[in-house]
């Protein structure tokens, strides 16, 4: 009789507004110094984004979960520092021991120190995670991050690839490395398969546990929106503004 096969494990990974990330650490002094478990908390707690929503819902289904948000510097480096992996010094230590300056150049000439880029820890942290966590199933949120190469040196510890877009494309994007791309939109999905890559549609909903942490405001809102306002949202943009004209 063969043994009980263990549960999937899932692996979430996101990437957070780098404006985001400042300002939470920003309001709480010396969190950046915690263990990576209670940064992870402390983040998951801000609902910001999809937050740990798929790891709990996969969870209630008898499906173990994580999220790593992989942009989150003082998150990663602590799982760094908790897991023997040695990385270059960043902006996030500035003022504390250890702190390294390398020597660039400024305009291609001018001598100028730097720190190093978010390139020498971004990459190694997460590939390490991924290592060390062998997942069945990968699952990436921001799909225009990460080069077919990097998924593809993943290969020998996951079991599938599979990313998750409703955002607009990256210019040069090369997706042929996922085993599965989602989308909440249809022409999306049409565009994968006529591409060869397996596409599901995937309807997005609202996190209903939200509900029972919201405190009543004493202030109201006849409109309220929810989403961004940028350059790239130009519909949505000249709608907010017929409907603020409007009165």
């Amino acid at each position: 009789m063969r043994p009980p096969q263990p549960p999937m494990h899932t692996v979430v990974v996101d990437t957070y507004y780098p404006a985001f990330l400042h300002g939470f650490y920003r309001q709480r002094p010396g969190l950046a110094d915690q263990p990576y478990a209670e940064q992870q908390r402390a983040l998951m707690a801000a609902h910001f984004g999809t937050a740990d929503y798929y790891s709990r819902n996969l969870a209630a289904l008898g499906l173990p979960a994580t999220e790593i948000v992989a942009n989150c510097e003082p998150l990663q480096r602590a799982w760094a520092r908790e897991n023997g992996l040695s990385l270059p010094a960043g902006p996030w230590a500035v003022g504390r021991k250890g702190d390294q300056w390398t020597l660039g150049r400024r305009w291609g000439f001018l001598p100028w120190p730097q720190r190093p880029a978010i390139d020498s820890w971004f990459l190694p942290v997460l590939e390490a995670q991924i290592r060390a966590m062998r997942p069945e199933v990968l699952f990436f949120q921001d799909m225009n991050s990460f080069s077919p190469d990097f998924l593809r040196s993943l290969r020998p510890y996951v079991g599938r690839i599979v990313g998750q877009i409703a955002y607009s494309l990256a210019p040069d994007a090369d997706f042929s490395a996922f085993d599965l791309i989602l989308s909440s939109l249809p022409h999306y999905v049409e565009r994968f398969r006529a591409a060869g890559i397996p596409s599901e549609l995937f309807r997005l909903g609202f996190e209903a546990s939200l509900l029972d942490e919201l405190t009543p405001s004493a202030r109201k809102h006849e409109v309220v929106h929810v989403g961004g306002y940028s350059p790239i949202h130009t519909e949505r943009n000249e709608v907010l503004e017929y409907l603020v004209e409007a009165g």
